[in-house]
C-alpha cells in the first residue's frame, strides 16, 4: 500500500493505528481501495467526527446502466443533472416536454436563456427565473473555477430578460419544491412539483422527479408524518 500510495515505508501502518490522518492520505487510500461514496463517508466520518467535504469520485457525466433503468420505470418526468446543470439521464417522460427536438446537454442553460423554454415554463421571470438564477448563484459558490458555469453566467448576464433576475435572484428565489406552472406537451398547462434528492453513490448529482398536474394549482402535500 505505501508503494501504491507513493509513501515511505510505514505510512499505512501509521495510518491504521491512528498515528496519522491526513485528507489528502485518505482520499489516496480511499481511490487505491475503490470505496464507495458511502463507504467513503463512513471512513471520513470515522477520522474527522464530520462528513467528507467533497465525493471521493466526482460524478462527471458517467452514470451506470442501471440509473438509466430505474428512471425509465417512473411515469412522471425523471432526470439527473450534475452542478453544472448538465444532464447525466433522463427519462421517456421528460424527453416529451423537448418535442422533436432532442434534449439540451445543459438544462440550466437552456432554462435561463433558450427562448423557447419561457414558452414550456410558464411564467418564466416570477415562477422559474428567480430559482434558477439562484441555482446558477449556488453553482458558482461551489465551482468558482467551471468554465460551462462561467460561460453560461457570461450568456445570462448578456440577455435584457434574465440578467435582471438574476441580480435580485438571492433575495427572491422561491422553494426549490414549490409547485411551477408548465405547459406539457400533450395535456396543456399545469404545474410539476419538483421532488429533488442527491444519490448517495453520486453526491454531486441531483436527481429530480417532477409530477404534472393538470389544470389549477395543486395543494401542498402534507409533510410525512404530519
Amino acid at each position: 500500500m505505501d508503494i501504491l500510495l507513493r509513501r515511505s515505508a510505514g505510512t499505512y501502518e501509521r495510518l491504521e493505528r491512528g498515528a496519522t490522518v491526513r485528507p489528502t492520505l485518505l482520499e489516496g487510500v480511499g481511490r487505491i481501495l475503490g470505496l464507495t461514496e458511502d463507504e467513503w463517508r463512513a471512513l471520513w466520518t470515522y477520522a474527522y467526527s464530520t462528513p467528507p467535504p467533497r465525493p471521493l469520485n466526482p460524478a462527471g457525466r458517467a452514470l451506470p446502466g442501471e440509473w438509466k433503468m430505474m428512471l425509465d420505470t417512473l411515469a412522471p418526468a425523471a432526470y439527473v443533472q450534475d452542478q453544472e446543470g448538465r444532464l447525466l439521464a433522463y427519462n421517456a417522460e421528460f424527453a416529451r416536454y423537448f418535442g422533436d427536438e432532442p434534449a439540451p446537454d445543459n438544462l440550466l442553460h437552456w432554462s435561463l436563456t433558450a427562448p423557447v423554454a419561457r414558452t414550456i415554463l410558464l411564467d418564466w421571470h416570477s415562477a422559474w427565473a428567480p430559482a434558477l438564477c439562484g441555482q446558477l448563484r449556488a453553482a458558482l459558490a461551489a465551482n468558482k473555477h467551471s468554465l460551462a458555469l462561467r460561460e453560461l453566467l457570461a450568456d445570462v448576464l448578456a440577455d435584457d430578460q434574465a440578467a435582471p433576475l438574476l441580480n435580485a435572484a438571492a433575495s427572491t428565489a422561491p422553494q426549490s419544491n414549490a409547485p411551477r406552472p408548465v405547459r406539457h406537451p400533450t395535456l396543456g398547462p399545469g404545474w410539476i412539483t419538483m421532488c429533488a434528492a442527491n444519490p448517495s453513490d453520486f453526491p454531486e448529482a441531483r436527481l429530480t422527479i417532477a409530477p404534472f398536474h393538470p389544470g389549477r394549482r395543486p395543494a401542498p402535500c402534507q409533510p410525512i408524518g404530519a
